[in-house]
């Protein structure tokens, strides 16, 4: 959870040249998370929902909401304004006020086949980002195929793909991907790709962190792809979505 912070690092005290009200947040959201006590971040969330503001274009750059709940409550209480027109100021408050990310753990979302795949791991670490490559993943494991648990993998009815979830190899890659996917903030699906990839973009999405579909090439049109954060059409759009 702290890889999703911006001001709180884990410090028993707020550092001078940190934001107050975004470390105060982070520091309650991992707190509470990690304790189990959710009722003071839900309510937060309700409240934030309430007023519209899961929806504003401008607050979609990858926090958390239950963060982004937790310092619109903190901004309402600095103010005698009524809760309906702090909302309104909030997106030029957050824009203001709420550090930038331009450092961040990105989950390149993709397929074996894909033959861009490589130059968007390479360019991403080149603009300063930290990538997760799941073709070279930190575990030394070579990647996962299906065909390293069964040459015949093709074949299998339901039932046997349903017992080979099970199998040791995909069990491994399994936690490998998610333990990486839970300490990214960010993810880009790069095309063409398959359902495996698109499955972690939408867990992606659901969380409310930043998700982008990288489209290099003609593809059929998807219209639920209105789900992720944008849709970029090159790499010098990719990098700078990413800003």
């Amino acid at each position: 959870m702290l890889a999703r912070c911006r001001c709180y690092k884990g410090e028993k005290r707020c550092p001078e040249d940190v934001f107050f009200f975004g470390w105060e947040c982070e520091e309650m959201y991992v707190r509470d998370m990690l304790a189990g006590d959710l009722a003071d971040i839900n309510s937060a969330v309700d409240f934030f929902c309430s007023l519209g503001l899961d929806n504003i274009p401008e607050l979609k750059d990858g926090t958390p909401i239950e963060i982004q709940a937790l310092l619109f409550e903190r901004y309402c209480y600095q103010s005698d304004n009524d809760p309906e027109t702090l909302a309104g100021y909030f997106p030029k408050f957050y824009k203001r006020e709420w550090p930038s990310i331009n450092h961040r753990k990105i989950y390149v979302a993709s397929s074996w086949r894909n033959g861009y795949y490589p130059e968007v791991v390479a360019k991403l670490r080149e603009a300063g980002h930290d990538v997760y490559d799941f073709r070279n993943p930190p575990s030394g494991d070579p990647g996962f195929k299906w065909s390293s648990v069964s040459e015949d993998f093709m074949e299998w009815c339901p039932e046997q793909y349903r017992e080979m979830l099970n199998h040791p190899k995909a069990e491994r890659q399994f936690h490998n991907d998610i333990e990486a996917m839970e300490d990214c903030d960010t993810c880009v699906l790069v095309l063409p790709c398959g359902r495996s990839a698109h499955t972690e973009a939408g867990w992606f999405a659901g969380r409310g962190c930043t998700t982008i579909a990288y489209i290099p090439e003609r593809q059929e049109p998807e219209l639920m792809y209105k789900l992720f954060t944008k849709v970029v059409c090159s790499m010098d759009e990719l990098i700078e979505a990413l800003k």
